[in-house]
């Protein structure tokens, strides 16, 4: 496909981002790729959102602005990609910045090589409130820009290992919109849902591309929860760590244990904020969650190393300092959850 006649549709989900959906929109703006249609689905937002979203549909005739009662993310998504006309779809979050040559970058690799989901490296910083800037752009163009391309048959281990982090989630992914076809957003999980999307997608074969640049600014909101919406939000991310690996282990695949080890832990991490923050009912089922997953088979099939130290966290050997440290360790790690922002 000609570059020149390819035009990409980014879709925006919105719900009650009034301080930061100028700025992500602003962002698709002045992106150097002009082909561009900019679908906002407002998802029955409280504030003045829609407000914001209609003016900006008034200032650039790339915007459509779409708004529906409150269904959830997924089927905001799902809208947008009803709406969609380009031969290309790129995600965004509505809190969330991409760099201005990203999109250009993108197009140019897809059509030199042909990938069918293209993305990239994302950060927690923000390059205009840092004054940093997005690296390595220079006089308006990159100095380099590193690419890794897997093939249909390595796209499967990208997503289960070696790019697990970067494909967790659906922002800052450019697909090919016939390899989408019928396929949605699951209506029926909420945090994760991106996730089992992507999982889908890849399963049909599609080729990779990754840039490795840190484009996609990745906003975290530390929000807080009452514990009933804690205690939902968990349950309905596990439902994504189940559905895939209750089918990787169905397939025999060698994947399945891995998305069980990652189950665990984020039971486990969920668990012990729970109970330093002395929240029972959560910490409660959560501990009964625990224990049915000590039950499963993929369980049961880790190292005694492994079940020891998933034992002692569990069991309240927190304190052991060992142990302790392996737990906020892991708390550090940069690896985005499937059950997606706060």
């Amino acid at each position: 496909m000609n570059k020149r006649e390819m035009k990409v549709s980014v879709i925006i989900p919105v719900y009650n981002r009034q301080a930061f959906i100028r700025q992500c929109v602003g962002s698709v703006v002045e992106q150097t790729w002009r082909d561009l249609e900019i679908i906002l689905v407002d998802d029955g937002s409280g504030d003045e959102s829609l407000a914001i979203c209609r003016q900006m549909e008034a200032e650039d005739d790339r915007i459509r602005v779409v708004s529906q009662d409150s269904r959830g993310v997924s089927s905001a998504r799902n809208r947008g990609l009803s709406m969609a006309r380009g031969e290309y779809v790129f995600f965004l979050d509505s809190d969330d910045t991409v760099c201005p040559l990203l999109l250009e970058t993108f197009v140019r690799q897809a059509g030199e090589w042909g990938a069918g989901v293209l993305f990239c490296s994302y950060t927690r910083r923000d390059p205009k409130e840092d004054g940093a800037g997005w690296e390595d752009i220079q006089n308006g163009r990159t100095i380099r820009e590193p690419w890794i391309e897997s093939t249909k048959k390595e796209s499967e281990e990208w997503f289960h290992k070696k790019h697990h982090r970067e494909l967790s989630g659906i922002g800052g992914k450019m697909i090919d919109r016939r390899l989408i076809g019928d396929l949605q957003f699951d209506r029926e999980i909420s945090g994760g849902e991106d996730t089992v999307f992507m999982y889908n997608l890849i399963r049909r074969g599609v080729r990779l591309a990754c840039l490795d640049r840190q484009w996609y600014y990745y906003r975290e909101h530390e929000g807080s929860l009452s514990h009933l919406n804690r205690i939902e939000k968990s349950r309905q991310s596990f439902k994504a760590y189940e559905f895939i690996r209750d089918e990787e282990y169905r397939r025999g695949s060698r994947w399945a244990g891995e998305w069980e080890y990652r189950f665990v832990w984020d039971i486990l991490t969920r668990y012990l904020l729970m109970c330093e923050q002395k929240d029972r009912d959560g910490s409660r089922d959560l501990r009964e969650r625990m224990l049915k997953e000590m039950r499963h088979p993929l369980y049961r099939a880790f190292s005694a190393g492994r079940k020891a130290v998933f034992g002692g966290l569990f069991f309240g050997c927190s304190h052991i300092p060992p142990v302790r440290w392996l737990w906020m360790r892991k708390r550090r790690e940069p690896d985005r959850k499937i059950c997606g922002k706060a």
